[in-house]
């Protein structure tokens, strides 16, 4: 049989994409291999900017009334994104945080939408 319109030749696309998945692959891999320490360097550099934030405005002059509020809250900010360093550091934290997620129950929003579009789609 003859043929007018010649096949392309996609042998090079599906190279690009290949690699571009195993490339996309490899760093979620990686992210969610070294998830714990990512997340302790993210509220680490957290941690500091509140604290930083808070001494600003601690040693500022023009400290009134709710600004006081907003310095409390910088410090309990700081307290809490180092635990939370320490909690992700370790692995017990991030073993409890699986473990509630798997216990506790799907919304009922959730499973109703689920449910509704199940029977619009019969």
């Amino acid at each position: 049989m003859i043929s007018l319109i010649p096949e392309p030749d996609l042998g090079g696309v599906g190279r690009f994409l290949t690699d571009l998945f195993n490339g996309f692959s490899y760093f979620w891999y990686t992210f969610f291999r070294y998830g714990n320490y990512i997340l302790f360097a993210i509220f680490v550099i957290m941690g500091l900017v509140l604290f930083l934030n808070a001494r600003e405005k601690e040693y500022d002059e023009r400290i009134h009334g709710k600004e006081e509020l907003v310095k409390k809250r910088g410090r309990a900010g700081v307290l809490i994104c180092l635990l939370l360093d320490f909690a992700f550091l370790s692995n017990r934290f991030t073993r409890f945080l699986y473990d509630i997620y798997e216990n506790v129950p799907e919304p009922q929003l959730i499973i109703s939408h689920h449910n509704f579009c199940i029977k619009r789609n019969d």
